[in-house]
């Protein structure tokens, strides 16, 4: 009966990890410039509120110095 325990308990889990690892894929940046942009934090990535970048708030550059 312990073996049979055992069985199932190796099946489920397989079922389980499989489900799992066969989930949604994860969005990636394309290119390498929004993945810098991304990893420097001008980009939004869905999992945390970030500010916008300054091109997108319309401030030029020579309104800021």
């Amino acid at each position: 009966m312990k073996a049979f325990a055992l069985t199932i308990n190796v099946i489920g889990f397989s079922a389980l990890f499989l489900a799992y690892t066969m989930g949604a894929a994860v969005d990636r940046p394309s290119g390498v410039r929004r993945a810098l942009q991304t990893y420097a934090g001008q980009l939004p990535t869905g999992t945390m509120p970030t500010l916008k970048p300054v091109w997108e708030l319309g401030v030029k550059a020579s309104a800021l110095a």
